[in-house]
């Protein structure tokens, strides 16, 4: 298996930036995935935004299947008992490690974000 890129800080938050102007301009379908093309659009925008950045549409697919995962572990997190949100932190917290052991038993996802 070949290794995953590793993003930095600045190459996530120029791309968390640059979604969130595409729905803006509404850059998704009815069915909420990116429109055709969105992907080699974002590749040329982060181009644009991080000097050196080596990336292919491939890689930007890629990153934002982890990121539709993580948030949607997160928001299923908050949306169960014991758990919130921490607005300083920005991260999900929980009430207790037992609720937390718990949740992990019973839960559908697979927590491996590294």
């Amino acid at each position: 298996m070949a290794d995953r890129r590793q993003w930095t800080q600045e190459e996530e938050d120029a791309l968390i930036t640059i979604l969130q102007d595409i729905v803006v301009i509404s850059g998704r379908g009815d069915n909420g995935s990116f429109r055709p093309g969105t992907y080699d659009q974002v590749v040329l925008k982060l181009r644009e935004k991080v000097v050196g950045i080596n990336i292919t549409a491939k890689h930007m697919q890629n990153k934002i299947k982890r990121l539709k995962d993580k948030f949607s572990a997160a928001y299923d997190m908050q949306n169960t008992s014991g758990f919130g949100w921490d607005d300083v932190r920005k991260c999900v917290v929980v009430d207790s490690p037992e609720i937390l052991e718990e949740y992990l038993k019973v839960s559908d996802y697979i927590y491996n974000f590294s």
